[in-house]
């Protein structure tokens, strides 16, 4: 997958993305890793 198509695939559905241009470098310089965690503390919500 070219850099074009992993920018679009990770920008799809979302309502904004703050700097596209850093985004787009992670992707042409490699594979970004990411981290998402998890505290079960109260009510599950998003953002």
């Amino acid at each position: 997958m070219d850099t074009d198509e992993r920018l679009e695939l990770a920008t799809r559905n979302t309502a904004e993305v703050v700097e596209e241009s850093e985004l787009e470098t992670l992707f042409a310089e490699g594979d970004p890793s990411v981290y998402i965690g998890y505290a079960p503390t109260g009510e599950m919500h998003i953002g």
